[in-house]
């Protein structure tokens, strides 16, 4: 619990920095994926057929368990699932949609 109310903290402090908010905000721009993320949220909800607000840069796990996700380039419709993440997991990927077949809980997108 206490890695998640860390997550938002960070996320609030960064969200107060800037308030754009767009499809995909690295495309087009030269900022590595290694750099900080300046904007987060927390992910409420699981779609099949629903993108995330944001592409997002990162994925923070906080409750562990499997990720069924679509990165950015993926065919809609194909999942990649990551079985047995543990809590406190910080995943660097391009994903557009969480799936329902995910069991982990508590997950922050960063982008």
């Amino acid at each position: 619990m206490k890695k998640l109310n860390f997550a938002l903290t960070i996320c609030l402090a960064l969200a107060l920095g800037s308030l754009l908010r767009g499809s995909d905000t690295f495309q087009g721009n030269y900022t590595a994926m290694t750099f900080p993320g300046y904007q987060c949220a927390a992910i409420s909800s699981f779609s099949d057929t629903n993108d995330l607000a944001t592409t997002a840069r990162a994925i923070y796990v906080g409750t562990g368990g499997d990720l069924s996700i679509e990165l950015q380039n993926d065919t809609p419709g194909t999942a990649t699932v990551f079985k047995n993440i543990p809590s406190g997991t910080m995943l660097d990927l391009r994903v557009r949609r969480v799936r329902t077949a995910t069991t982990a809980a508590d997950l922050v997108e960063i982008w």
